[in-house]
């Protein structure tokens, strides 16, 4: 009877113990899932500012790969893995600033008149690095300066509209 006893024991122990794991297994996903859904609820406001720069990155990688090729420059993952690293800080910078938007200055234009100025300011300030960046590579590739091309149609666009009274 002892040992009968016994296994039957240790089999309610290792069932309960069982029972308990899934039980706190299944928690720890519903709490999971609540808070990354929190989180895209959070952040939600700056998804179109987070895929801009994120098509920023992509642009300049392009014309990276492109000035790279032209150059006759090895392309490594080494190089290439700095875009994990720039894509990264860039849109992390994003996330902090969004929460101190919404922390310290009240969000939606409560403090301050404009709404996630600390967001709008940085990704100003991350769209002129990629600009830029992009007009370089572009430079090098072609011979002509991109912004250049941007500065002339503007001009001229000025100068019709004054032309024609409009």
């Amino acid at each position: 009877m002892g040992v009968t006893y016994f296994l039957d024991t240790m089999e309610i122990a290792a069932g309960s113990l069982k029972k308990y794991h899934s039980t706190m297994h299944t928690e720890l996903w519903v709490w999971a899932k609540a808070l990354l859904i929190s989180a895209f609820a959070f952040f939600s406001p700056i998804v179109p500012m987070i895929i801009l720069v994120g098509c920023f990155i992509i642009a300049d990688t392009v014309t990276g790969i492109w000035k790279a090729i032209k150059l006759g420059e090895e392309i490594t993952s080494n190089k290439l893995s700095n875009v994990i690293s720039k894509s990264l800080l860039y849109q992390g910078a994003l996330l902090l600033a969004f929460g101190l938007d919404m922390v310290l200055l009240g969000g939606g234009g409560i403090i301050i008149a404009t709404d996630y100025i600390l967001s709008k300011v940085l990704l100003t300030a991350i769209t002129f690095i990629e600009v830029k960046s992009i007009d370089e590579n572009f430079e090098i590739i072609t011979g002509t300066s991109l912004l250049s091309h941007v500065k002339q149609i503007v001009t001229r666009s000025i100068k019709l509209k004054n032309e024609n009274g409009l």
